[in-house]
């Protein structure tokens, strides 16, 4: 195992080495290393205040890389064997937007859309003026998720297109589930177009032989990865990478212009550096350990996996019933337990990589205490979730742009049904649309939402009014 030391990190040794000569900080931010930080937060921000700095001599420009930061990215990009790799401190939001901006061209404006996608897929095709051609997902009534269609109905849907400027999968689903991104980066160079992989879930994947295989290792072009989500890093923290010829690194590197802050926190910055410096050190064996110790929670309810397939730092717990998961959400946090995220479709528990077997035994009893009384799937939902996981898109305009200065105006959600959405509608988590600014609103989203509404998980895009849950639709 490699040793993780400052030798590893070209951003965090130049912030530091700094730190120790700059005694009078005439420059931003204004809390000057520190110096004029309320007591209430500098006591728990401590000395990492005298790294958050600016683009001073020797600490290089993340929008001009050419010294600490340039070489840190090249370490990280040497990591998954992509040609660049782009730090961002928008985290990968930015990134996917940037990505779509980036291979939209004249002639080239449709972008294929392959659920479940995350909301900034869609706010990427808005910015950059394309068309969407979406294609729903596959809901699995067993596990209660949405999981990728099948590639071959999406080559026959797409037969006799020729200017399709990208294809996005997201990969791993947020629950953890692969997709056969091989196939998908096949279907796409058969357009002749990039493959951008939303793999924000998934940058510890390819780490070890018990984690899947990482996107960038299958061949797709643009593969995003949300660096805080599921690796050592603070909030925020995500990079591109751009592999192969289909795309120009440098259209890329001036679509981050557009999504991107001009003044990055170095912090986050050093914290992508000691990122990257993991992956190449300890994280291969730390990460093989956690899985590992995981697989004695597997054993304990009788759980199986797919290690080609499934996350293995991440376990669902389909539930299928709004009070049972009210009532489950209930029982953690009075133990403590704080996940991920819990609805009426299921739980979702992201372990840490220094998970201990009592933190699975306590798991286990709450789950344990929780289960006999909470085992009925409610009909009525799992047909919403259907519903809104299989529905066909159907957009009054071609390109998502042409709404965005549309009149509009607030509706009772059930009132709403026939009417024309008028922004997007997404739980958050896990962020994947439900309505779709110019699609139809149906019974069987309100139902969804509404259920949603039920259990105070008031989606994105809508709002509580006095009567209840109003959706905002587009004026007559």
């Amino acid at each position: 195992m490699g040793i993780l030391s400052l030798e590893e990190t070209p951003i965090l040794q130049a912030l530091i080495r700094l730190s120790q000569k700059n005694r009078q900080p005439l420059h931003v931010p204004g809390h000057h290393l520190g110096r004029d930080l309320p007591p209430l937060f500098a006591d728990w921000l401590g000395p990492a205040a005298r790294l958050d700095m600016t683009e001073l001599p020797g600490l290089d420009n993340l929008h001009h890389a050419t010294e600490c930061i340039a070489e840190s990215e090249q370490l990280a990009a040497t990591h998954y064997g992509s040609g660049r790799c782009f730090f961002s401190v928008n985290g990968s939001s930015a990134c996917i937007m940037a990505s779509i901006y980036a291979v939209v061209r004249p002639g080239r404006q449709k972008v294929v859309l392959v659920g479940p996608f995350h909301w900034s897929v869609w706010r990427g095709v808005e910015m950059a003026g394309a068309t969407p051609l979406v294609f729903p997902s596959r809901f699995d009534r067993e596990s209660l998720l949405a999981l990728h269609p099948p590639v071959d109905s999406v080559r026959v849907a797409l037969a006799g297109y020729t200017d399709i400027a990208a294809v996005v999968i997201t990969s791993p689903v947020y629950a953890g589930i692969v997709a056969p991104v091989a196939d998908w980066v096949q279907l796409a160079h058969e357009f002749d177009c990039p493959l951008i992989v939303d793999e924000a879930h998934g940058p510890h994947f390819g780490l070890c032989s018990s984690l899947p295989p990482h996107s960038v290792s299958h061949g797709a072009d643009l593969v995003v990865q949300s660096v805080h989500k599921t690796l050592p890093a603070l909030g925020q923290t995500a990079w591109l990478h751009v592999s192969g010829r289909r795309v120009e690194e440098e259209a890329v590197e001036d679509a981050l212009l557009r999504f991107t802050t001009t003044s990055p926190s170095y912090l986050l910055l050093a914290s992508l550096d000691v990122a990257q410096a993991w992956l190449r050190t300890e994280g291969a064996v730390i990460a093989s350990r956690a899985v590992a110790t995981l697989g004695l929670f597997d054993e304990m309810h009788g759980l199986s996996r797919d290690a080609e397939r499934m996350d293995g730092l991440r376990r669902w717990w389909p539930i299928g019933n709004a009070a049972a998961a009210l009532h489950l959400e209930r029982l953690l946090e009075a133990e403590g337990i704080f996940v991920e995220y819990v609805d009426p479709s299921g739980a979702l528990f992201l372990f840490p990589y220094s998970v201990r077997v009592r933190e699975l035994e306590r798991l286990g009893a709450v789950l344990d205490v929780w289960r006999p009384a909470n085992d009925q799937r409610d009909a009525k939902l799992l047909d919403a979730l259907r519903f809104v996981s299989e529905r066909h898109v159907n957009l009054v305009v071609g390109k998502p742009a042409a709404l965005t200065h549309t009149k509009r105006r607030w509706c009772r959600a059930r009132q709403a049904m026939g009417q024309l959405a008028a922004r997007v509608v997404v739980p958050y988590p896990p962020g994947v649309p439900i309505l779709l600014p110019g699609e139809r609103i149906e019974p069987g989203h309100v139902e969804a939402l509404i259920c949603l509404a039920e259990l105070d998980r008031i989606p994105v895009g809508s709002r509580v009014g006095q009567a209840g849950l109003e959706l905002s639709i587009l004026a007559d």
